[in-house]
């Protein structure tokens, strides 16, 4: 008599490895939502903190600073600067830090030279979309950014020796 398998010993293997192949394609999916979710976070992590680090690379080797309240919305201020920090390789650039009207994202233009918006005449970087409120205040030497989006954002700097 010949060894083999029964057809239902058959019916019964498959059905366990249908089993076991249906749980490992809950699992790989559930990897590459994790996946997506990790790297949407580092993303936004790493852009967040890109734009904390100019701002305040801006505020902290500017030799001259002015803000301006805007004239349309009183949450808004805008930030006029002369800097050390360039993203473009200038040389002491001109620096203007202010929220758009385009779902209200805060934008960063540079240029060699002084930026009029008459001319485009400068680079544009957008930081941060969904932007309620950019203030920055002065006091002494003292400057404290408040930036308000999904969640508040906030840094204190001194500057002066």
């Amino acid at each position: 008599m010949k060894k083999s398998f029964t057809l239902v010993e058959i019916l019964i293997s498959i059905g366990i490895l249908s089993v076991l192949l249906l749980a490992m394609s809950n699992v790989i999916s559930g990897l590459k939502i994790s996946k997506t979710t990790l790297k949407s976070a580092y993303e936004s992590s790493s852009k967040e903190e890109l734009f904390i680090k100019t701002l305040y690379g801006d505020i902290i080797n500017a030799k001259e600073i002015k803000i301006q309240h805007s004239r349309n919305n009183k949450n808004y201020d805008i930030l006029f600067l002369r800097t050390k920090n360039s993203l473009y390789k200038n040389i002491y650039p001109y620096v203007i830090w202010y929220v758009s009207k385009n779902g209200n994202a805060i934008v960063r233009a540079e240029n060699h030279e002084k930026i009029t918006f008459e001319k485009e005449n400068y680079f544009i970087d957008v930081f941060k979309k969904g932007i309620k409120k950019f203030k920055i205040y002065k006091k002494d030497l003292k400057y404290f950014v408040y930036i308000e989006g999904r969640k508040p954002l906030f840094f204190e700097l001194y500057k002066g020796w």
